[in-house]
């Protein structure tokens, strides 16, 4: 599955639990202002998702294995699409559940800025005041949600990342060839060879077709689309390894797949796709 696609939809969810969430707090009573329930559960609430989401991820659609950075990524971008839903949230909840929320906001600012300087100006406090009210406009409460949010998601996805990585182990093993040396291997292979100067077609129910065809040493192949003799894409791509038969496109088709035999098997964002060689 795409990650973007996949983040996208893990941060809905996560963005409706905590809108429940807050719904539910408010419906008995408890302030966030005055009690550290709310938000003591909603980090419990962020971190279980976010650990449940990259497992998720890792497991089921990416073979298994993730690096570091890239469960840094999905747990920062899960963190941004949920942010986007509680952003609307605070809005909704200032202007119809709490319309007196801004105006609380201003009066603690008030009370906060006196007991920390009780000889502020006039003129100071009204200033203060007055840069705590721009801040408290919608679309403002809307920047500093998603940010907040966003940055609060990468700071947790900063250490979540260092357990719920899982790389492809590369195992060197030695062996004797003769009496005086050694030679080191890994026993997962690039296996390039088995692309080399192949071409592979997949044809789907209204015509299009899609050629791939890879160069001398297999790193690059050359994706050709059309219709009705049209073509719609030309490009070349570079082919990386992962081992154990797992290939992966940069480029055009940041994809994985693996060539069983006379086909290449893949999956898109519409399923799973077979391309069979041509001769």
């Amino acid at each position: 599955m795409d990650t973007r696609k996949f983040a996208m939809n893990q941060g809905a969810v996560l963005g409706l639990c905590l809108v429940c969430i807050a719904l539910f707090l408010w419906m008995l009573g408890i302030n966030e202002q005055k009690s550290i329930v709310p938000s003591l559960l909603n980090n419990v609430v962020i971190i279980w998702f976010l650990v449940y989401s990259i497992s998720q991820y890792r497991d089921r659609h990416n073979n298994g294995c993730i690096s570091y950075s890239e469960s840094l990524k999905l747990g920062t971008s899960v963190a941004f699409f949920s942010s986007l839903i509680m952003a609307f949230y605070t809005i909704v909840y200032a202007k119809y559940l709490d319309p007196d929320m801004l105006s609380n906001i201003l009066k603690m600012t008030e009370q906060s800025v006196l007991q920390s300087n009780p000889e502020i100006s006039e003129d100071e406090l009204d200033l203060a005041l007055e840069m705590t009210s721009k801040l408290t406009q919608p679309h403002w409460i809307m920047i500093m949600s998603v940010l907040g949010g966003t940055f609060m998601g990468f700071f947790l996805s900063l250490f979540i990342s260092f357990f719920t990585k899982k790389e492809i182990e590369r195992v060197v093993v030695k062996e004797e060839y003769s009496e005086d040396s050694t030679k080191e291997f890994t026993t997962v292979e690039d296996n390039f060879e088995n692309l080399a100067n192949r071409e592979f077609q997949h044809k789907n129910f209204i015509g299009t077709k899609t050629n791939w065809k890879f160069n001398q040493d297999g790193r690059k192949v050359n994706i050709r689309s059309g219709w009705l003799g049209i073509n719609t894409v030309n490009a070349t791509c570079n082919i990386e390894s992962l081992g154990d038969g797992v290939f992966i496109g940069k480029g055009l088709i940041n994809v994985k797949f693996t060539v069983e035999e006379n086909r290449i098997k893949l999956r898109s964002l519409v399923g799973p796709v077979v391309l069979n060689e041509i001769k």
